[in-house]
């Protein structure tokens, strides 16, 4: 009887595993996903901040490229793209939405915003995304 306790309690633990490490998995694609969205429309973009699923700020750095509800923002990101990254968000945190677990996954909390991260966008993998200048064409790098 104990040695059948012992191998379930490892076959319970051995999935327990399996799954953290999906979980984590599903954050790491969604944010590369957002990251996507995000730069086919902001291609400077270098993280988010989110409060739940709400995405409430696209940044460069220090400076604000989108915020959630500004007017002199709004247009930046277009309705389409705005929902399907409150999706993948919404999708991701039914996964993995306990804080020290998105801390580990590089989410930042913000101080002063109870419930809010800072979102480190992962570079673009592909350099697909490159930056373009006024008149649409890509921006050249010494």
């Amino acid at each position: 009887m104990a040695s059948k306790t012992a191998f379930l309690t490892e076959y319970f633990e051995d999935a327990y595993r399996d799954a953290a490490k999906k979980r984590r998995e599903v954050v790491d694609r969604g944010v590369l996903l957002i990251a996507h969205l995000i730069r086919t429309e902001l291609p400077t973009a270098t993280a988010i901040t989110v409060n739940g699923s709400v995405m409430t700020t696209v940044r460069h750095g220090d400076e604000i490229l989108w915020k959630f509800n500004d007017p002199a923002t709004s247009g930046k990101l277009l309705p389409g793209t705005r929902d399907h990254i409150r999706d993948t968000l919404l999708d991701m945190l039914a996964f993995y939405r306990l804080d020290k677990l998105l801390a580990a996954a590089d989410w930042q909390p913000v101080r002063d915003l109870l419930g809010s991260f800072l979102v480190p966008l992962p570079a673009d993998p592909d350099g697909d995304q490159a930056p373009t200048g006024s008149n649409n064409q890509p921006v050249t790098r010494g």
